[in-house]
């Protein structure tokens, strides 16, 4: 869905820039909020917890 949208939102000439801005965006999210989760689930112990932060940020 997201992906349609940033289409939509970049217009013609620069859907691809804006496909490669998200793409790199989500890939670098997902590769340091993987660790950084577990980080948090192992200080606290609470999966709760570790899910308020991410989700704030």
């Amino acid at each position: 869905m997201s992906y349609a949208i940033i289409g939509e939102i970049a217009g013609k000439a620069r859907t691809g820039a804006g496909l490669g801005l998200m793409i790199t965006i989500n890939a670098g999210c997902a590769t340091l909020g993987t660790p950084i989760f577990g980080y948090i689930v192992d200080r606290t112990g609470s999966y709760a917890i570790a899910w308020q932060v991410l989700g704030a940020f």
